[in-house]
């Protein structure tokens, strides 16, 4: 099992984008929301994927906020940004 997730910043504009990536390449999750009426949003995904020895995961994320610096997430060490994996045995 991969999850991810990531506390953004608020902001009262615009969607935001978390995705799961394996190898740079292939997209396995993916995640647009809107916000809250404050503006703020934790956002989380996850997917079960079978990886291969070697492969690597990244977690992305984009926003589409009309904010002209971009957002920033917050970061906590204890919830954010997150990206975990789990083996699932057979």
């Amino acid at each position: 099992m991969i999850t991810a997730a990531v506390w953004w910043q608020t902001n009262t504009t615009g969607n935001r984008i978390l995705w799961l990536k394996v190898n740079g390449l292939t997209y396995i999750a993916y995640a647009e929301e809107g916000l809250a009426p404050d503006g703020s949003l934790q956002q989380n995904i996850a997917t079960v994927y079978h990886l291969n020895a070697g492969d690597y995961v990244q977690a992305w994320v984009d926003q589409t906020s009309t904010n002209p610096g971009g957002l920033n997430s917050n970061a906590d060490a204890n919830d954010s940004p997150i990206l975990s994996l789990n083996w699932i045995g057979q």
